[in-house]
């Protein structure tokens, strides 16, 4: 095989590879943007409403405030 076919090849299967990460990453940014914007019952508690994050959301909302004491 020539260096040529070998380099055909090799970029071939790096292009897949990248075709496939791209797609993972949209459908991770799908699944987060459904989470971040699902439906809302309507009153809402505080309980409901920061229940939706998750402990690193959470986490660094209280570090964005700058909140003393409120970690776990």
């Amino acid at each position: 095989m020539s260096n040529k076919t070998k380099d055909k090849e090799l970029e071939k299967g790096l292009m897949n590879v990248l075709d496939g990460l791209k797609e993972t990453r949209h459908d991770l940014e799908e699944k987060a943007e459904k989470r971040t914007w699902r439906d809302i019952n309507v009153p809402s508690t505080l309980y409901d409403a920061f229940s939706r994050f998750t402990k690193d959301e959470m986490t660094d909302i209280r570090k964005t405030l700058d909140i003393p004491n409120a970690s776990s």
